[in-house]
């Protein structure tokens, strides 16, 4: 009864802009977008991808630092 847990890293950025996979969504078309909060409404935003982890995903365009992402 021996046991392993291993963690394999394929790659690695550092002072990015990520967010949780749960708040990226498809539009219509299958591109990647998200719901970003401006002038009092929600906005679909389309994002550009970069890395993807089992709990955050890299925002390579679409989304500046300090915007606030609806999340539901």
């Amino acid at each position: 009864g021996m046991n392993l847990d291993a963690a394999i890293v394929i790659a690695e950025r550092e002072d990015v802009l990520r967010l949780p996979r749960s708040v990226i969504r498809d539009a219509a078309d299958g591109s990647p977008i998200v719901l970003v909060w401006e002038n009092g409404q929600e906005v679909e935003r389309p994002v550009t991808l970069g890395l993807h982890g089992n709990l955050f995903v890299e925002i390579l365009s679409g989304l500046a630092d300090g915007e606030r992402v609806v999340a539901r």
